[in-house]
Formats: structure tokens, C-alpha cells, sequence
């Protein structure tokens, strides 16, 4: 039970967060352009982007909680649209592309999308393929001191909610996420000082989340994050 509730736990705080993230903040309007700084240095968008590609592995889960669909996304490999079935209900009827790779993206694919922002705050592109994904369209990455695939949940919610000029709606949700867990912790004292991991099951397959000092150190396909147990 407590594994069930430790996983969906992990997948609400995909789409929401509570710390502070690294940008430029507009005021409550959502005032353009606005710019964001990152690791790889600052991005300027000019207006409320309406053509979003979400490469980073749950960056689309916060564009859908904000109340946009992406044109396209990348997401965890073991779905068939790399959304997970918690995000069906924010899609509706709207058209996804599925984009295979979050660190070496098909660049054609994604300039033919025409996007007006590109996302990669959990994505594991270098500076070189964020110089040209800059050459398509404003690419945000992941934040100043932060390693790929590492990034503190709060924060990609906090920033991308300022891209798409909703900083206010980022807020709340990272106030709804932050109560969540405050909730569930106390609904839950028994495990108090106890050590948790997170595990997902898809085709008979259980794949164990790795800590963040692992992750750090992985860069290619987000695949591998986990450790499969078969």
C-alpha cells in the first residue's frame, strides 16, 4: 500500500513543486517578454508561447497542469506517448508527437512542429544541442547549478510556469503539492525515519528509481534512471 501511495505521490509531484526556481519573474499578469536563466545561460521569451515542446522527461506534465498541451514531448519510454495515464484527462482530444530522445532530439522532427518554446528542464541535452535547439526556437534548460535528470522537483514548475506567464498558477501548484506531502506524512507516522524508493511496473517489468546522486551522473537515455528488476 505504502509503495502504491509513495509512487502516485512522486507522479502528482511531477506536476508541481515547491522551491524557488532560477529566473527573471514576471509580475502576477504574466508580463512579456520575460527571460530565464539556466545552465546554460538566459533565454528570452518574447509572448506567451502557444507551441510547446516538452523534452524533458516530465516537463510536459507541468505544461498540462498549467493548462497547455505540448505539440510534442518526450516522457517515459514504457507509455505509448510518453505521457503517463494521470495526464489523459489534460490531453483530451488534442494531437501529441512523440519525440524518441530527450538528450540527442531529432532536430527536423522538432522544427517541423514550428514550436515558439522548447522546454528541457528534466532533459539530458549538452550545450551543444541546446545551441541548436536555440537555432529553432527559445530553449529553456535545466537551472544554474542543477545536473541533467537531478533537478529539485519544485523547480521546473516554478520556471516554466514563468515561461508560459502564469508564475501565480506555478505558485499553486506548488502550494497543492507541498500540502499533499504534508498530508500524507502525517496520515502515514509510522514510517517517520524510515527509508522509502519509489518502483513503477510496466509489461511485467519493475524498475526501481535510483537517488539523485546516480542520476546525476546519467546523460543519454532517461531509461537509464532506473534499475530494472525482472
Amino acid at each position: 500500500m505504502f509503495g502504491a501511495l509513495l509512487v502516485g505521490m512522486m507522479l502528482t509531484a511531477g506536476c508541481s513543486g515547491a522551491d524557488a526556481g532560477s529566473s527573471d519573474t514576471p509580475d502576477a499578469t504574466g508580463t512579456f517578454p520575460v527571460t530565464i536563466e539556466h545552465v546554460f545561460g538566459s533565454t528570452t521569451v518574447p509572448e506567451k508561447p502557444e507551441r510547446i515542446i516538452a523534452l524533458g522527461v516530465s516537463d510536459a506534465d507541468v505544461v498540462l497542469a498549467l493548462g497547455q498541451v505540448p505539440v510534442g514531448n518526450t516522457g517515459f519510454t514504457f507509455y505509448e506517448t510518453g505521457l503517463g495515464p494521470w495526464a489523459e484527462g489534460l490531453v483530451g482530444d488534442a494531437e501529441l508527437t512523440r519525440i524518441q530522445s530527450d538528450s540527442e532530439p531529432n532536430l527536423e522532427q522538432i522544427a517541423g512542429l514550428a514550436p515558439d518554446l522548447i522546454l528541457g528542464l528534466a532533459a539530458g541535452f549538452d550545450e551543444q544541442m541546446y545551441s541548436q535547439l536555440s537555432e529553432i526556437a527559445p530553449t529553456i534548460a535545466r537551472p544554474q547549478g542543477t545536473a541533467a535528470y537531478a533537478v529539485p522537483r519544485a523547480q521546473p514548475t516554478d520556471t516554466i510556469a514563468t515561461a508560459l506567464g502564469v508564475p501565480e498558477k506555478g505558485a499553486e501548484l506548488n502550494a497543492q503539492t507541498d500540502q499533499l506531502i504534508a498530508d500524507t506524512v502525517a496520515k502515514y507516522p509510522e514510517f517517520a525515519g524510515k527509508t522509502g524508493v519509489g518502483v513503477m511496473s510496466y509489461d511485467s517489468v519493475y524498475a526501481r528509481l535510483l537517488d539523485r546522486s546516480v542520476r546525476a551522473t546519467k546523460k543519454s537515455n532517461h531509461q537509464l534512471l532506473m534499475m530494472v528488476i525482472r
